[in-house]
């Protein structure tokens, strides 16, 4: 299973980009998958930043400790899925990014 999750991703990938180009013009999606990345970009540094603020604070109280790992490790996820090129990776890194959806994915 692990070795077909990066040809479950191509496909998604191209399957959205179809669709997309179908329905808007293919020079958009195009345009869209390019700039992505560099939307991309700012928001997972702004996240992570967020993550690396609120990290000393955590670390004394250990009460919630394994919560706060697992709202690293979404984040985490999410940034980088935010700076792969790709209009699906880069709406699943946005979703990830709400707060209770990283909440529910981390738990």
């Amino acid at each position: 299973m692990l070795f077909s999750l990066p040809l479950i991703y191509l496909v998604v990938e191209i399957a959205v980009f179809i669709v997309l180009g179908q329905w808007i013009g293919f020079g958009w999606a195009v345009l869209i998958a390019l700039v992505t990345p560099l939307v991309g970009m700012p928001i997972a540094r702004r996240a992570l930043a967020a993550v690396r603020r609120r990290s000393p604070g955590q670390r004394s109280s250990s009460t919630r400790t394994d919560a706060f790992v697992a709202d690293i490790a979404v984040t985490m996820i999410a940034a980088g899925l935010l700076v792969v090129p790709g209009i699906a990776s880069f709406v699943v890194g946005l979703v990830l990014l709400i707060p209770p959806v990283r909440t529910l994915v981390g738990h």
